[in-house]
């Protein structure tokens, strides 16, 4: 009972990008080939989001986290796991 609760809670996936990049673009794209939910922001018009990567000490985008925390793109993509980025139970 315990897992299909934890299941049930919504994990927020969160894009940070600039405007003309084009692996922002690439990622984006991956997502959404996925049906994957997640939150966009721009960096370049967000200053919140400016602020989130100041704090995380990103300087390159895309940035993606999970529930605040980052998300290791490139080993995402060398595991081809991109789609359990959703699944709550790690």
């Amino acid at each position: 009972m315990k897992i299909v609760m934890e299941r049930l809670i919504k994990v927020k996936i969160v894009l940070y990008k600039t405007t003309n990049c084009s692996r922002c673009a690439g990622l984006k794209k991956r997502l959404e080939a996925l049906k994957i939910d997640y939150e966009e922001r721009n960096i370049e018009t967000d200053s919140n989001a400016m602020a989130d990567m100041l704090m995380l000490g990103q300087w390159t985008m895309p940035v993606l986290t999970r529930d605040g925390k980052l998300v290791d793109i490139e080993e995402l993509k060398k595991q081809k796991n991109i789609s359990r980025l959703q699944d709550n139970v790690k």
